[in-house]
C-alpha cells in the first residue's frame, strides 16, 4: 500500500529504443501509480542511476552493449540488494532468463508477448516477492545472530546418525574445534565411550516418547579434557530432516568444586575416625597399665597380707587392718580411673566444678604452670548436657595442645554466660604458631568439629612468640535446637 500511495519509480535497462518506448507505454497503460520511468541503454549507466536513487522495480535486458547474458544480471545484483528485477528477454534468451531467476531475479517477460494486465501483475508480484524475501532474510539474520552469539553452547545433531549439523561460536570456544572440524564429527565423538549406551536411550526417547529431555552429561573437548554440561534438548526439523537442538551450560567448575568438597569431607571424616581409633587404643593401653601396674599391685599386696593373717594368729588383726587399707586404696584408685573415663560434665553434674577439678589435677603434676580462671555462669540450668560436655572436651583438648606444644607458664580460662551466649576463652603465653600454615595434628580440628556440631563458632588467634588464644561462642537457643536433633540421631554425637 505504501508503494501505491507514493507511486512507483521504474528503471528500464534496454538498448533497443523501440523496446524502451513500448515497455514504457505499456506500463503507463496499467493501473499502477507511476511517478517516473527512467530508461538507460548500458549496465554502466544503470549502476550510476541506482547509486543516485532508489527504484521500486527494474526491467533488465540481459544483452547490452557493455555486458551480456548472466554477467549483466550479476553486475547489477552487486549494486542492488532490495530492489526487485524483472528480466525483459527475447524468445531465444528464455533459458538464460530462467537461470537469472534462480540467481535472484523476480520474474521474466518475453518481449512482445505480454499483455498490459500481465505486465501489471508481474510488477505487483515482483515487488511483493522481494519484500517477502527481505523479511525472510532479516528473520534468518536475526536467528543467526542469536544462535551464534548466545552465551550458551548450542549444537544441532541428527536423530538418525548423531551427526553434528550445526554449532554456534560458544561451542567452538568451549570444545576448541573449528567449525569445519566440528561438522565432520558425530555426538559420539565428543562423549566418553561409557556414555554411548545412555545417549542411544535418550535418542530413542526423543524419537518416540518425548519432544524434549534434559540432564547433566560428560563431554570431551579437543584436548581430551572432561567437561560437564547441563543440557536441555528438544526436537526440531532442520534442513528437511528430523534433528535435535541441544542447549548446554558449562558447569565443569561447579562439579569439580563439589567433588573437591566431597573429597575433603571424606578425608576429614577419615582423619576423625583414625583419631577416634587412636584415642580408643591409647585409652585401652592406659586402662591396662593402670589396672596391671597400679591397682593389681595394690590388690596383690592386700592378698599377701590376708595370707599372712591366716597363717599368723598373733598378727592377724594387724594384717587384716593393713589389708583393709590397701583395699581402700585400690577402691580410691578405681574411683579416680573411672572419673577420667566419665567426666563430671555429663548428666546433671556442674561444668565449672568439672573444669576446676581438671585444673587441680594438672597442678599436682605441673606446679610451674599458673592458672587464671574467670567463671561467670550464674546458672547452668540453661546449658544442655551435650553443650556442657562439648565445652569440657574443648577445654581438655586445648589444655592438651598447650602442654604438648606451647611451653606456657600461664594459662587463662574464662567461661561467661551473658545475653544468651556462652563464651569460652583459653589463652596462654606460650611459643605461639603461624595460623596461616596447615597444622599436622588434629587437636584443633577436633575443637572446630565439636564447636560446629552445636552450631557454635571457634577462632584461633596466634603468632610465633606471642602465645595463643582460643575463642569459642555458642548461642544457647541454637545449641538446644541442635541437641534435640542429635537426640533423634545419637550416632552423630562424638563424645
Amino acid at each position: 500500500m505504501k508503494q501505491e500511495q507514493k507511486g512507483y519509480s521504474i528503471l528500464i535497462i534496454e538498448d533497443n529504443p523501440g523496446d524502451q518506448i513500448l515497455l514504457g507505454e505499456n506500463l503507463k497503460d496499467t493501473n499502477l501509480k507511476i511517478d517516473e520511468i527512467i530508461s538507460v541503454d548500458t549496465i554502466a549507466e544503470a549502476k550510476k542511476m541506482v547509486e543516485l536513487q532508489h527504484f521500486s522495480i527494474i526491467f533488465l535486458d540481459l544483452f547490452l552493449p557493455d555486458s551480456s547474458g548472466l554477467d549483466t544480471f550479476s553486475q547489477l545484483a552487486k549494486v542492488i540488494s532490495k530492489t526487485p528485477v524483472i528480466i525483459s528477454s527475447g524468445l531465444s534468451d528464455t533459458q538464460v532468463a530462467l537461470r537469472a531467476i534462480s540467481m535472484g531475479a523476480q520474474d521474466f517477460l518475453i518481449k512482445g508477448e505480454y499483455s498490459v494486465a500481465l505486465l501489471e501483475k508481474a510488477v505487483r508480484y515482483g515487488i511483493e516477492r522481494k519484500e517477502a524475501e527481505q523479511l525472510v532474510k532479516t528473520s534468518e539474520e536475526k536467528y543467526r545472530y542469536l544462535f551464534d552469539n548466545n552465551p550458551a553452547t548450542i549444537f544441532i545433531w541428527s536423530l538418525v546418525d548423531f551427526r553434528i549439523l550445526q554449532v554456534n561460536e560458544t561451542a567452538l570456544q568451549l570444545y576448541g574445534y573449528t567449525k569445519e572440524e566440528f561438522l565432520q564429527k558425530t555426538l559420539l565423538d565428543i562423549r566418553p565411550d561409557t556414555d554411548h549406551k545412555q545417549l542411544a536411550i535418550v535418542a530413542a526417547k526423543l524419537r518416540h516418547d518425548s519432544a524434549r529431555t534434559s540432564g547433566i552429561w560428560k563431554h570431551v573437548n579437543k584436548k581430551g579434557e572432561m567437561i560437564y554440561l547441563d543440557i536441555s534438548s528438544h526436537n526440531i526439523v532442520y534442513q528437511g530432516q528430523r534433528a535435535v537442538l541441544s542447549l548446554a551450560n558449562n558447569i565443569t567448575e561447579r562439579v569439580l568444586l563439589q567433588e573437591k568438597l566431597e573429597e575433603e569431607k571424606t578425608k576429614k571424616q577419615q582423619e576423625i575416625a583414625a583419631a577416634v581409633i587412636i584415642a580408643q587404643a591409647q585409652e585401652r593401653t592406659f586402662l591396662g597399665e593402670e589396672l596391671h601396674d597400679n591397682i593389681n599391685q595394690i590388690l596383690a599386696t592386700a592378698s599377701l597380707y590376708m595370707d599372712c593373717a591366716l597363717s599368723d594368729e598373733e598378727s592377724r588383726i594387724m594384717r587384716i587392718t593393713e589389708s583393709k587399707e590397701f583395699i581402700k586404696n585400690a577402691m580410691e584408685e578405681i574411683r579416680k580411673l573411672s572419673k577420667t573415663l566419665l567426666p563430671p560434665s555429663l548428666g546433671n553434674a556442674n561444668l565449672l566444678e568439672a573444669v576446676q577439678d581438671t585444673i587441680d589435677n594438672i597442678k599436682k603434676v605441673n606446679e610451674h604452670v599458673h592458672f587464671i580462671t574467670d567463671f561467670r555462669v550464674p546458672s547452668e540450668n540453661s546449658l544442655g548436657d551435650k553443650l556442657k560436655l562439648a565445652v569440657y572436651r574443648i577445654i581438655q583438648e586445648q589444655l592438651n595442645n598447650i602442654f604438648k606444644h606451647a611451653k606456657a607458664s600461664t594459662i587463662m580460662i574464662s567461661i561467661k554466660l551473658q545475653a544468651g551466649m556462652l563464651q569460652l576463652q583459653i589463652k596462654d603465653d606460650g611459643v605461639g604458631f603461624d595460623t596461616s600454615k596447615k597444622a599436622d595434628g588434629i587437636g584443633l580440628q577436633n575443637i572446630f568439629e565439636r564447636t560446629a556440631l552445636l552450631k557454635g563458632t571457634a577462632k584461633i588467634v596466634s603468632k610465633p612468640g606471642e602465645g595463643c588464644e582460643l575463642l569459642v561462642n555458642f548461642d544457647i537457643e541454637t545449641a538446644w535446637e541442635k541437641e534435640a536433633v542429635l537426640a533423634d540421631h545419637p550416632r552423630n554425637v562424638h563424645a
